[in-house]
């Protein structure tokens, strides 16, 4: 990991990337690690990020548990429970309404 991420590098003003690598290449890999960690476009869409086991081992993003609405979701669990009643009785109650496909 002593060059610089495409993905990094790729976000970067163009011109600027022999300034950003002179600038790569002084950090320590210790520094070069947490950025590319704290770049990691995954953080967006997840909640939780991988936490280090007692070996320091980061989980698998596959094992971090997926957030709805302020809640953590089961795997099997796809929220039908919550609203899919209200919804069928809705569909029930107003045969008017088509569902197209």
């Amino acid at each position: 990991m002593h060059s610089l991420p495409i993905d990094l590098l790729a976000a970067l003003p163009e011109g600027t990337g022999p300034v950003a690598e002179l600038w790569w290449q002084r950090l320590s890999d210790a520094d070069r690690q947490q950025i590319v960690g704290l770049w990691d476009e995954r953080l967006e869409v997840r909640f939780f990020t991988p936490q280090p086991d007692a070996t320091g081992c980061l989980d698998d993003w596959n094992q971090v548990p997926v957030v709805e609405g302020g809640r953590v979701l089961s795997d099997d669990d796809d929220g039908q429970n919550e609203w899919g009643p209200s919804y069928f009785e809705r569909l029930l109650q107003h045969p008017e309404l088509v569902l197209a496909y």
